[in-house]
């Protein structure tokens, strides 16, 4: 059929046809990243929704659950169950059964994101302990993966900015500071505060 059009047209018709052939690669690898990105979201609700389930959290620090349970995940020996990645492994469990993978283990992919950051900034020199949510680092690092859209990369470079903060401000020795004289005097000006005596215990 190209052979009946002019040199021009057929020019312009393989161009098209090229522009449309690599448009459809784009969409197919944009719609990839988009269900991936979905899924993450679908994930993270629902770990969500179980870390803030007192139910949940009652089992898990009750020690009810028996310790060889496999929804419960722990992150080293005599240490504390989290409860992101106690939640990540029903997650798991339950995709496992919908999908039916014959027995086979399955991991979510919120905990592969979680474990890849969590590899990564133990490689930068860890997390700044007094930086950590609750005692629970997953959550904390949660947070940082679900505020660059599931990018571990950014995420990373996110944590690692917060820690030069931390560092340039001595953040971790807030307590420690004492304040100038002119400071505490604006303080006192503007909360008023007096020491009345003892109460019967002594306090």
């Amino acid at each position: 059929m190209l052979k009946f059009l002019p040199g021009n047209l057929k020019l312009a018709v393989a161009v098209v046809a090229g522009w449309r052939l690599l448009q459809n690669v784009r969409r197919n690898h944009l719609s990839k990243a988009g269900r991936e990105k979905r899924l993450l979201k679908e994930e993270t609700s629902f770990v969500m929704a179980e870390i803030e389930n007192p139910e949940f959290l009652k089992e898990l620090c009750a020690g009810k659950s028996d310790s060889n349970d496999e929804n419960l995940a722990p992150l080293g020996d005599g240490e504390a169950y989290s409860p992101v990645l106690s939640a990540c492994r029903q997650l798991s469990a339950r995709q496992s059964t919908e999908r039916r993978h014959g027995g086979r283990p399955h991991t979510s992919r919120l905990s592969e994101k979680l474990q890849e950051l969590k590899r990564g900034v133990e490689a930068d020199g860890g997390f700044p302990i007094c930086a950590i949510v609750n005692g629970d680092l997953e959550r904390s690092l949660l947070r940082f993966l679900i505020s660059t859209d599931f990018d571990v990369g950014k995420a990373r470079e996110k944590i690692a900015a917060m820690k030069q903060w931390r560092e340039e401000n001595d953040i971790d020795h807030i307590l420690r500071w004492i304040l100038p004289e002119e400071k505490l005097g604006h303080l006192k000006r503007c909360m008023p505060s007096s020491h009345h005596g003892y109460d019967k215990e002594g306090h």
